[in-house]
């Protein structure tokens, strides 16, 4: 564009301002902060980044530490998990669970909080509707009953225009249920809900009568999308197959395991981290961790430095936004002026990286939770 435009003030600002902006990877800038702040973070200023491979075989050192000494000690509680996430051959599915849990959890920005928040909630007096795990079964069930109306509208749209007459009446009945039900389900307690979906049934299609190859098709049409509501329905059925009560005694039987679970992750982190910090080594994770340590205190407010820091940047851009993680959102967080100064690009549809712990849940939410852009009133969230 400044060819074009040569004499463009703006492009020629801009271009005059580029060499001022700091552009990099988060963990290129926390490694940078770091080594800058090394005495207040307590970190060796001369840190070095550790390799996958070195990273692999200091984990599976402490994993096998710690987990010698769950197998010495032999609480009930651990051998009680050891069951339930063993085979005869090997503990490999703990090793897994543990891994893993550690993995997610440190994409939390507070990686500690979060883990006794998900403990906590195996002890949380609610009804079982408001748990964690009631929920998402809530969720998926009403996104399934979305699906199965309109299914169940093309099904009725067919069989009126094609003169499917008989079935055209029963389908019209399984849409006024699915209906009902959909508009039932956020207030339904649990042990309702489990009724209500238990008992749905379908009526049987009568014998249609066929005049033509249209018609015929028409049919075959209509049964497959009836087909195809009933398969979502069977879906909502096996998510409530057990009554409030058996979950609730469920629930009270794993609290012992998931309590162990928890001991075992921070035992392991605890283990890996001595290891790094002996050899004077940093993971991606303590570089984002470290960071926050610095730049937020005990309540999450940004400190002296967040401050001071959020100074030299006039605005924040994060491109490629739905993969970060809570983490690195919490940096961008205290890095800004309150948020006032961020600019955030993604697109939820090239998320890819789940696997390393994006979580591009932040994104939609931020997006959900800012107004329309109005033309009329320019403002920014």
């Amino acid at each position: 564009k400044t060819a074009a435009e040569p004499d463009n003030a703006l492009y020629q600002q801009q271009l005059l301002l580029l060499p001022r902006a700091q552009i990099s990877t988060i963990h290129g800038f926390c490694a940078a902060l770091l080594r800058e702040q090394a005495t207040a973070a307590g970190l060796p200023p001369r840190f070095q980044i550790v390799e996958p491979e070195q990273a692999a075989l200091l984990q599976q050192e402490a994993l096998d530490e710690v987990l010698e000494t769950a197998y010495q000690g032999a609480d009930p509680a651990f051998l009680g998990l050891v069951e339930q996430l063993s085979d005869k051959r090997s503990d490999e599915i703990l090793r897994k669970a543990i891994l893993r849990t550690e993995d997610f959890m440190q994409g939390q920005a507070q990686p500690k909080q979060w883990l006794r928040e998900q403990l906590d909630a195996y002890t949380r007096v609610q009804p079982l509707e408001q748990t964690s795990w009631a929920q998402p079964i809530r969720r998926r069930i009403g996104l399934a009953l979305e699906v199965c109306l309109q299914l169940a509208e093309r099904a009725v749209a067919i069989a009126e225009e094609s003169g499917l007459e008989g079935y055209r009446d029963i389908l019209r009945i399984d849409r006024q249920q699915l209906t009902q039900l959909a508009q039932e389900l956020p207030a339904m307690e649990y042990d309702a809900l489990q009724r209500r979906v238990a008992d749905f049934s379908f009526a049987r299609l009568p014998a249609a009568r066929v005049k033509d190859a249209a018609m015929e098709e028409a049919k075959t049409q209509v049964q497959a999308l009836r087909g195809l509501v009933k398969k979502r329905l069977g879906v909502a059925q096996t998510l409530l197959s057990n009554s409030a009560e058996t979950c609730r005694r469920d629930i009270d039987t794993t609290v012992p395991l998931m309590e162990a679970l928890g001991r075992l992750v921070e035992q392991y982190q605890a283990a890996y981290t001595a290891r790094k910090r002996r050899r004077k080594w940093l993971d991606y994770t303590d570089l984002e961790h470290e960071s926050l340590r610095l730049l937020l205190d005990e309540q999450g407010q940004p400190t002296a430095l967040a401050q001071a820091q959020a100074q030299r940047f006039e605005y924040i851009l994060v491109d490629e936004c739905q993969d970060i993680n809570g983490a690195q959102d919490a940096l961008f967080r205290a890095l800004s002026r309150q948020e006032q100064n961020l600019f955030l690009v993604g697109d939820v549809k090239q998320s890819i990286y789940g696997f390393r712990g994006a979580m591009p849940e932040i994104f939609t939410a931020r997006r959900d939770g800012y107004a329309p852009y109005d033309p009329e009133q320019p403002a920014f969230p």
